[in-house]
C-alpha cells in the first residue's frame, strides 16, 4: 500500500488583531461578577496623575453623570482600583478615571470597585493604554507623550504598536514629534497642522521651537492645505539653509590660518549650488528668481575661498 507523504504543518500566523483583541479582553475585566466587587466611598478614589489621557470633555462626563444620578452606577462597569501607593486606607483608578470623575459629579457616595493588587507599574499602564486606545480618547500628541511613558515604564516599541495597533515604523516617526513647540500641540491635535508639517518643523535642525511658532503664525497659518504648507517650509528652510552656509564660510575666511574650515565651506558652498542647480523644484517664480540671483554670488564666494586656501 502506497504511503502519503507528509506534509510539514505549517506554524500557525497569528493577526495582530487577534493579538490585541487578546490583550482588549484582559482589559475588560471591569466586567466582573458580583461576587468580586466591592463597594468603596468615592471620596476616597484618586485619579492616576501618570495615566496616559490628559484631557476630559467635560460635557461628556456631565452627560453621563446625569445618566447616573437617573439611573445609577452600572454595576457591569465597574472601576478598576489598586490601594493607593502614598495614602493608606485610600485608592487610586486604574481603569474608570472618566467613570469616577461622573460618579464625584453626579455626587455618588459609593460605586462598585474592583481590587487588583497583581499588577507591576508597567501592567498597570499597559491595561490604560487599552481601555484609552479602545474608547479613541487619545489625541495625536497625546498619544506620542503617552508612547513615550510607555516607554519609560519598560514597554517595547513592538507591545507599544500591538497597543495601538499601529506599526514600530509609525511609533518611531511619531516620537519625532516631542521635539514639535508645545504651543502649536493643539493646531496638531485639532487638525490645523497635518503630521507632515509637524514632523518637518520638529525634525528641522534649523529651526528652534521659537522659530517654529514664528513660521506657523507668519508662514503656514493662512496655507489651506498641507502640501501648500509643505511648499511653505521648504522654501523658508531652504533660505536658512543658504544663510547658514554664507555664515560659515564668512566666518572661515576670517579666520587667518584656518585654511581646513575655508576648504570645508568651500566644498559645503559648492554642494549647495549643485543641489539647487538640480532640483530647482519651488513653483513660487519669486523664490525662483532670488535663489538663482544669489547662485552667481556663491559661485563667487566659492572661487574667492578657493583661493585663500590654495594660498
Amino acid at each position: 500500500m502506497e504511503r502519503k507523504p507528509r506534509t510539514k504543518k505549517q506554524p500557525e500566523i497569528i493577526s495582530p488583531v487577534v493579538v490585541v483583541a487578546a490583550a482588549l479582553a484582559e482589559a475588560e475585566k471591569t466586567v466582573v461578577s458580583i461576587a468580586d466587587l466591592r463597594m468603596i466611598p468615592v471620596s476616597k478614589i484618586h485619579l492616576d496623575p501618570n495615566q496616559p489621557r490628559e484631557v476630559y470633555n467635560k460635557a461628556s462626563i456631565a452627560e453621563l453623570a446625569e445618566s447616573m444620578i437617573k439611573n445609577g452606577f452600572d454595576v457591569g462597569f465597574a472601576i478598576i482600583v489598586r490601594p493607593h501607593p502614598e495614602i493608606a486606607g485610600e485608592f487610586m483608578a486604574i481603569v474608570g478615571h472618566r467613570r469616577t470623575l461622573a460618579a464625584k459629579e453626579a455626587k455618588l457616595s459609593e460605586i462598585p470597585c474592583q481590587m487588583r493588587t497583581d499588577l507591576s507599574e508597567q501592567g498597570i499602564y499597559e491595561l490604560q493604554l487599552l481601555e484609552n486606545e479602545k474608547r479613541q480618547d487619545l489625541t495625536i500628541m497625546n498619544r506620542v507623550r503617552a508612547t513615550q511613558r510607555g516607554l519609560d515604564r519598560g514597554m517595547t516599541l513592538e507591545r507599544l504598536a500591538e497597543v495601538f495597533t499601529v506599526s514600530v515604523a509609525t511609533l518611531q516617526k511619531d516620537l519625532e514629534l516631542q521635539s514639535l513647540s508645545k504651543d502649536l500641540h493643539v493646531h496638531v491635535d485639532e487638525g490645523r497642522i497635518s503630521k507632515d508639517v509637524a514632523r518637518k518643523l520638529a525634525t528641522s535642525p534649523l529651526i528652534s521651537e521659537s522659530q517654529q511658532l514664528w513660521a506657523w503664525n507668519n508662514l503656514l497659518r493662512d496655507k489651506r492645505t498641507s502640501a501648500a504648507m509643505v511648499a511653505a517650509l521648504d522654501a523658508y528652510l531652504d533660505k536658512l539653509a543658504q544663510k547658514d552656509l554664507f555664515a560659515d564660510a564668512k566666518k572661515a575666511a576670517a579666520d587667518n590660518g584656518g585654511l581646513m574650515k575655508i576648504r570645508k565651506a568651500s566644498v559645503a558652498l559648492q554642494k549647495s549650488i549643485v543641489e539647487f542647480e538640480k532640483r530647482n523644484y519651488h513653483t513660487d517664480p519669486n523664490v525662483v528668481s532670488a535663489r538663482k540671483n544669489e547662485l552667481p554670488t556663491l559661485k563667487q564666494l566659492v572661487a574667492s575661498l578657493e583661493r585663500i586656501a590654495k594660498g
